[in-house]
């Protein structure tokens, strides 16, 4: 058999966000799962097991948190921001990309609808 699992994270997981210790656990646990899912798969030659880590989305609920009304990034903003390789938060339309990418043609067709909808429901 060759399949592919591709398990969608956050970057919290690699990088713990302080105040917010149960969600970065969560994340941290889809790692941890992703990498033994991987040597399972590999040992017993099932395929490939990997995940996508999203980065820092922007919305509703945690706007006034990481940017003041300028636009400009808050002390808490700031903090998450230079935890992050690229300095910068998601927009809806940057986060679509590393989840809308499947490894065969056959999943992407029902799969690639439901996470961009998620993907868009978080950032809204």
């Amino acid at each position: 058999m060759d399949g592919s699992v591709v398990n969608i994270t956050s970057m919290s997981g690699f990088v713990p966000l302080t105040r917010v210790p149960f969600y970065s656990d969560a994340f941290a646990a889809i790692e941890s799962y992703t990498k033994s899912a991987a040597f399972i798969f590999g040992h017993y030659g099932l395929g490939r097991v990997n995940n996508v880590g999203v980065g820092f989305l922007v919305g509703t609920q945690n706007r006034s948190l990481l940017l003041a009304e300028d636009g400009t990034p808050t002390a808490r903003g700031l903090e998450i921001l230079n935890a992050t390789s690229q300095r910068r938060f998601l927009s809806p339309p940057t986060s679509r990309a590393p989840c809308c990418i499947w490894p065969t043609a056959r999943s992407a067709a029902a799969s690639t609808v439901t996470r961009c909808a998620w993907m868009e429901a978080l950032a809204s």
